[in-house]
C-alpha cells in the first residue's frame, strides 16, 4: 500500500491526463483508481473554499457544529456509499464538505479520529464479499486553514473500484448499492444478474439468489396503507369474520376476499398489512394479534407462464424477507441450491407445490398465523370462471390449486370483485369465501356508509342530505344481506 495517497492520485490523474497505459502506479492498480479532480481532492484546505459540485466520483457530507456530529453521519452513512463505490468506477467520500461544495470541516481529536477509522474498517469488514485490502485506502484526516476552531479537519475516504461484480452492505443483507451521476441507488435484481453473468468466473449462488426475486410492490403496499385512515373505515364485521377465521383450529389455507367495487377490499387488505407489517405487541387483543402478513403479490392479470414463475420466485423471496420465517431463511442459507432447483422449474405448478411442502417441513417458532394476500386476482378470475388453457396459467389458480398442500401456518388471501369467482374448493382447511355484498347485519354496513359519504364530497353531493339518511338507515333487503341496493350501486360506480 503506497504511503502517499496524494502521490498516488497525482500520478494516476497525470497519466489520464498524457493517456498513458494504465498499466500501475507502485502499489495500486491504475485501472481501477477512481477519476478524482486534484482541485477537489487535495492535502490541505482553507475554511469557506469552494469545491464545486458532486459528480460520479465525488460525495460531500456536511457537519454540523455539534460536537461528535462527523462520527455520527459516518456512522450512518460510510457503509452504504463504501458499497456504492465499490460497485462502481470507485470515488472519494469526503465529510465535513457541504452539498454546495463549501468546505466546513469538523473538529475532531485525537480520541475521535481513532473512533472515525475504526467506524471506517468496521463498515468495510462487514461488506461481503470481502473487500480486497487495497480497495479502501487509509482514511485522510485533511487540515482546513483558519478554521475557527482548533483539529478542524475534512475527513477524506478514497475506494477504489472492486474487483468482484457485487458488493453487499453485509453478509446477511441483500442490499447492494450503485453510484449514479450524484446520488447511490438500490442495485435492482437484473442487474445483479447481468454483471454475474459477464464475470470471468462463475459466480457462486447463495441465498441472495432467491431473495433477489422480490417484485417491486412497494407502492401499492404504501396505497393499502394509505387506505387505512380514520375517514375510510374497514368493513368491522368482514375484519371480525376474518379473525374468526384465522384464529380458527381449521383454519382454511385459502380465503377469497369477493365484492363488487367500492365494497372495501383494499380497505381491508390494507388493515390487513398495516397490522401485519407493524409487528404490534401481543398484548394488543384486538382478534389480531397473531396474526402476520409474510408478503403481498399485486396486479396478476398477466396470463402467461412468465408471470405464475415470477410469482412463485416472488413468495420465496418474501418469506426470506419476512421476520416471521426465519427457519425459512436458515433453510436457504444452508442449502440455496435445493431451494434455487424448486423455484427455477419450468413447470410453476409444480415449483409451486414443492415450495409449499418444503415449507411444510419447517416449523416455526413464532406462534403466528401467516398470510399472504394476492390483491387484484380480478382478470385472472374471469378466466378460471370461464375455463380455457389461461385459466391453467394464471395465478389464482395456481393460488388455489396448490394452497391445499400450504403448511396449516399459513393462508392464502385472495381479494376479487369478479361476482362470478368461484369459492375455493373444499371447506375446512381447503377454502372459504367471504363475500363483502353479504353483510351480517346493518349497523355495520349503515357505519360503512357513512364513513364512505363523509370522506367523498362527491359521493356526498350525489347521495344527497335526505337520500344519505335513508341510505344509512334503510337495512338490508330480503336476499340481498348487505348494503341497501341504492347505496351499493352509487358507491360502486363512484370507484368502478
Amino acid at each position: 500500500m503506497p504511503a502517499d495517497l496524494f502521490g498516488v492520485l497525482r500520478a494516476s490523474h497525470e497519466r489520464r491526463s498524457r493517456s498513458e497505459p494504465a498499466d500501475r502506479v507502485p502499489g495500486i492498480s491504475v485501472a481501477r483508481m477512481p477519476v478524482l479532480d486534484p482541485a477537489v481532492v487535495k492535502d490541505s484546505y482553507r475554511f469557506g473554499e469552494a469545491l464545486g459540485q458532486e459528480t460520479q466520483t465525488i460525495e460531500f457530507k456536511g457537519t454540523r457544529d455539534a460536537e461528535n456530529d462527523m462520527l455520527r453521519v459516518l456512522k450512518d452513512k460510510i457503509s452504504r456509499y463504501l458499497c456504492a463505490f465499490l460497485n462502481s468506477a470507485g470515488g472519494a467520500i469526503l465529510f465535513g464538505v457541504d452539498d454546495d461544495g463549501i468546505v466546513r470541516g469538523g473538529q475532531l481529536g485525537a480520541a475521535q479520529r481513532a473512533a472515525a477509522v475504526k467506524l471506517i474498517d468496521a463498515a468495510a469488514q462487514l461488506i461481503d464479499p470481502q473487500v480486497e485490502p487495497d480497495a479502501i485506502m487509509p482514511p485522510r484526516f485533511v487540515p482546513v486553514a483558519d478554521a475557527p476552531q482548533p483539529d478542524t479537519c475534512v475527513l477524506l475516504v478514497v475506494v477504489l473500484r472492486g474487483r468482484q461484480p457485487v458488493y453487499y452492505l453485509s453478509p446477511h443483507s441483500t442490499d447492494a448499492f450503485l453510484r449514479r451521476h450524484e446520488s447511490v441507488f438500490r442495485m435492482e435484481w437484473s442487474l445483479v444478474r447481468q454483471r454475474e453473468a459477464a464475470a470471468a468466473t462463475p459466480v457462486r449462488r447463495s441465498w441472495r439468489h432467491i431473495a433477489g426475486r422480490l417484485l417491486p410492490f412497494d407502492d401499492h403496499i404504501a396505497d393499502l396503507r394509505a387506505r387505512l385512515c380514520p375517514s375510510r373505515v374497514p368493513r368491522l364485521w368482514a375484519m371480525r369474520r376474518l379473525a374468526a377465521m384465522l384464529a380458527a383450529a381449521d383454519c382454511p389455507r385459502l380465503l377469497l376476499l369477493r365484492g363488487a367495487s367500492g365494497s372495501g377490499k383494499s380497505t381491508l387488505a390494507g388493515a390487513i398489512v398495516q397490522h401485519g407489517l407493524s409487528r404490534r405487541r401481543e398484548e394488543e387483543s384486538d382478534g389480531w394479534k397473531n396474526v402476520a402478513v409474510a408478503g403481498c403479490h399485486f396486479s396478476i392479470s398477466d396470463r402467461d407462464a412468465a408471470a405464475t414463475g415470477a410469482f412463485v420466485q416472488h413468495v420465496a423471496a418474501s418469506l426470506i424477507a419476512s421476520p416471521y420465517t426465519s427457519a425459512f431463511k436458515r433453510a436457504a442459507l444452508a442449502s440455496p441450491l435445493e431451494i434455487l432447483h424448486i423455484i427455477e422449474t419450468p413447470d410453476a405448478a409444480v415449483a409451486f407445490r414443492s415450495l409449499l411442502r418444503l415449507l411444510g417441513r419447517l416449523r416455526p417458532t413464532h406462534g403466528r398465523r401467516l398470510l399472504f394476500i394476492v390483491d387484484g386476482a380480478d382478470a385472472a378470475d374471469v378466466s378460471v370462471a370461464d375455463g380455457g388453457d389461461a385459466a391453467r396459467r394464471n395465478v389464482a389458480s395456481l393460488v388455489r390449486r396448490g394452497a391445499k398442500d400450504a403448511p396449516d401456518w399459513l393462508t392464502f388471501l385472495l381479494t376479487s370483485h369478479n361476482p362470478r369467482a368461484p369459492p375455493p374448493a373444499g371447506g375446512g382447511q381447503g377454502g372459504a369465501l367471504l363475500d363483502l355484498d353479504l353483510a351480517d347485519g346493518c349497523a355495520d354496513v349503515a357505519e360503512y356508509i357513512r364513513g364512505r359519504v363523509a370522506a367523498e364530497p362527491v359521493l356526498a353531493a350525489a347521495v344527497g342530505g335526505a337520500s344519505a339518511g335513508l341510505l344509512c338507515s334503510e337495512g338490508p333487503r330480503a336476499g340481498e344481506g348487505g348494503a341497501p341496493r341504492a347505496a351499493r350501486v352509487r358507491v360502486g360506480a363512484r370507484e368502478g
